[in-house]
């Protein structure tokens, strides 16, 4: 700190620190949108799946029908495989933490 001082270099290092942590700052910021757009896309994954396997499965024949029976069973296996829909953003952003 002496040194900077006896030869007034102050602003030129504390612009340097600055551009560094405004640097920080956007990959941070980058980061959090991110993070944050890739847990709201997985939240939302089990009702599109489900909306979709629907769909498809009305719109593939005029004989399908939808009744109660195949939308609970059908309802009941989404939500077993809910769980591993929401840990899959948690381990994409973990593993984009460790690169």
């Amino acid at each position: 700190m002496k040194i900077l001082k006896l030869y007034a270099w102050e602003g030129f290092f504390g612009q340097l620190v600055q551009g560094l942590r405004n640097q920080e700052l956007a990959v941070l910021k980058t980061n959090a949108y991110l993070n944050g757009s890739t847990c709201f896309i997985w939240v939302c994954a089990p009702f599109l799946v489900s909306l979709a396997s629907f769909a498809t499965y009305v719109l593939i024949d005029d004989n399908n029908v939808l009744d109660v029976k195949k939308v609970f069973v059908s309802v009941t296996l989404f939500n077993i495989i809910k769980q591993p829909f929401t840990m899959l953003p948690i381990l994409i952003s973990n593993a984009i933490q460790v690169i």
